[in-house]
């Protein structure tokens, strides 16, 4: 289905969706960083934010055309 073919409603649940799914992706991204990668690298010298970087502007790219469109 289309974007044209949706509901202003549709389009709207639409794109909170595409919100939920970025807000989820940074807050997952970093909780594995922080109780995952951490512990394991432990030995590594301060803190480096490494999925926190990596995953939610990968999954902005993904989802901006689909979920995020302004119309």
């Amino acid at each position: 289905m289309q974007d044209r073919e949706l509901s202003v409603c549709q389009r709207r649940e639409k794109k909170m969706l595409g919100y939920i799914i970025l807000c989820w992706s940074t807050v997952l991204s970093a909780l594995v960083d922080q109780f995952v990668l951490i512990p394991w690298l432990w030995g590594m010298r301060g803190w480096f934010p490494i999925l926190v970087l990596i995953v939610p502007p990968t999954t902005f790219f993904l989802i901006k055309d689909s979920h995020l469109k302004v119309k």
